[in-house]
């Protein structure tokens, strides 16, 4: 107790801090789950991305042998506007993961 007083503490205080740390306890266990969620959320976005441009490379290499031009252009334009859609998300995914 004299140590207590002698930093300046008051004896409510110390009880106080166990309560709000117990209080703290199931807002960063939801906080965790969520962002394991997030995080398995966006690996799997990301690999449906992926497959989603091989389909377009697919695609595309059919358009050149067929000769369809205006179709290699859509996909390529595909092609083009998902490409920062998945650097969008590796850089998300980098930002998300949990320090302790």
């Amino acid at each position: 107790s004299l140590l207590n007083v002698q930093y300046g503490q008051k004896k409510g205080v110390v009880p106080m801090k166990m309560i709000l740390k117990v209080l703290a306890l199931p807002v960063l266990f939801v906080v965790t789950i969520a962002c394991i969620l997030g995080n398995l959320i966006t690996n799997i976005s990301s690999y449906v991305i992926a497959l989603l441009l091989l389909i377009i490379a697919g695609c595309s290499i059919y358009c050149i042998i067929k000769a369809l031009w205006t179709s290699l252009v859509i996909l390529a334009g595909m092609g083009l506007a998902a490409l920062p859609l998945l650097a969008g998300l590796r850089r998300k995914n980098n930002q998300m993961e949990l320090r302790f």
